[in-house]
């Protein structure tokens, strides 16, 4: 029996030696700059580029982006996903790399990254420059509980800016 599966994914993405290039907080509210709409505008179309994805709570803060996705595919009775988030990721240290798998939590953060990364390059007219770090922090949620407490936490991070720990003084 083949049943839908939906894994929910909380991601933290940081930017390249945790550079603020998406804009301040200003009195607990973020105010995006241009390479910050880049942001926003990439995130909305990795949706819309990939039926299997749903996009649950998000936020765009002047270093990192924190986001709860959605993953939805097919599963059997052994839990296999078409669309498995709890695929493997490629590892550096590996002499042989794997391919990353469509549809894939890899393959949509690596989509999401070259599409902001590009787009900001053109307009700061340096075609190489790193934007994000390489890798990307990721936590399956795996309760309600769990999961609203992750929409709170995104929903007031740059009202407690200060206090994250991502936060640098720049």
């Amino acid at each position: 029996m083949i049943t839908a599966k939906k894994v929910r994914i909380f991601l933290t993405i940081c930017t390249h030696n945790r550079e603020h290039l998406f804009g301040v907080i200003t009195k607990g509210q973020m105010q995006l700059n241009l390479y910050g709409e880049i942001v926003l505008n990439e995130w909305q179309n990795t949706a819309s580029q990939r039926p299997h994805l749903d996009l649950d709570s998000f936020v765009i803060m002047p270093n990192h982006v924190h986001a709860i996705i959605i993953i939805m595919g097919n599963s059997d009775i052994e839990g296999r996903t078409q669309h498995a988030a709890s695929l493997p990721r490629p590892r550096s240290d590996t002499a042989i790399a794997q391919p990353i798998r469509s549809g894939s939590l890899p393959a949509i953060v690596r989509g999401f990254k070259s599409a902001v990364t590009k787009r900001i390059n053109e307009l700061r007219h340096m075609s190489s420059a790193p934007v994000w770090q390489e890798r990307y922090h990721d936590h399956i949620i795996r309760n309600e509980i769990q999961l609203n407490k992750l929409r709170e936490y995104i929903l007031y991070n740059p009202a407690t800016w200060q206090a994250d720990k991502l936060f640098t003084d720049e």
